[in-house]
């Protein structure tokens, strides 16, 4: 995802909103039991991006996130 706005600056709690950034997400999942059981891994900001949506509110750094799911068909 790439973001391009205005930038702001806020002087008393020494923080910019950056006028552009870029985040990359990766994810991998493979299935089992013809597709009946599935894993996947999900890494967030893969580059350990510093940004911020709104001014003041610092988005995390990366971050990892995994889950299983069933199908009962």
């Amino acid at each position: 995802m790439f973001k391009e706005r205005n930038t702001q600056l806020a002087e008393s709690i020494s923080t910019e909103l950056k006028s552009s950034y870029a985040l990359l997400n990766a994810r991998l999942g493979y299935g089992f039991l013809d597709n009946k059981l599935s894993i996947n891994i999900q890494i967030l900001n893969l580059t350990d991006t510093k940004y911020q949506n709104i001014l003041g509110a610092k988005m995390p750094g990366r971050w990892l996130m995994g889950g299983i799911s069933w199908n009962f068909n």
